[in-house]
């Protein structure tokens, strides 16, 4: 036998524990349909120095929170660069390191709900919905290059070129995590009750 460490740990049938440093793609879908409803990430995310093992914690945490799952992870930094109203959108961290980490959390759960940034795709155009800064702000896109390379970034590739995807760092779609780019809206898969208020 061989105690080389798994990806995905399961605890119990509906709990799972993810190994950040394992490259491999997050099967949200899968995992929700075989009845998995709570993620914990391994170790927390440092967004000040971000690896790409960080950039993947992130994006477990976005694909998860949009099939409604709950997510247990924590946030070892905290540039000031990202407001928090930028992952407001995210099921809050169980912790935030730091001396105000507590205050942080209880603003975000306040803040937080499914829906909150997501994008949808229509025949020929991708559209994202934001409403982090408490008002719904509506993006379509048509130029196929630009979805092109949102989806490459919801696939996992943080290394999209930042000329490619200029337009959605300017909104605040697109966070930069050190080299590395990171895509904040989520692509709605379970939608809140009642769904007009996305």
């Amino acid at each position: 036998m061989t105690d080389t460490p798994t990806p995905l740990r399961a605890d119990c049938t509906d709990r799972l524990k993810v190994r950040l440093h394992n490259p491999d793609p997050f099967p949200a879908g899968e995992l929700y349909r075989s009845g998995v409803r709570t993620v914990e990430l391994d170790q927390p995310v440092d967004l000040v120095a971000p690896s790409p093992a960080d950039c993947r914690g992130m994006d477990i945490v976005r694909l998860a929170t949009a099939r409604g799952m709950r997510v247990i992870w924590e946030i070892r930094s905290m540039p000031p660069s990202i407001g928090a109203d930028a992952l407001s959108h995210l099921h809050p961290p169980r912790r935030i390191q730091g001396p105000d980490g507590a205050e942080k959390i209880a603003a975000w759960w306040e803040e937080f709900y499914l829906g909150r940034c997501c994008w949808r795709q229509g025949p020929g155009f991708l559209q994202i919905r934001d409403r982090r800064s408490r008002r719904l702000v509506k993006y379509t896109l048509t130029e196929p290059d630009l979805i092109a390379a949102l989806r490459e970034l919801d696939q996992g590739n943080h290394g999209v070129p930042a000329e490619a995807i200029g337009p959605l760092i300017e909104e605040g779609l697109v966070l930069a995590m050190g080299e590395l780019f990171w895509l904040a809206p989520y692509r709605m898969v379970r939608w809140p009750f009642p769904s007009m208020t996305v």
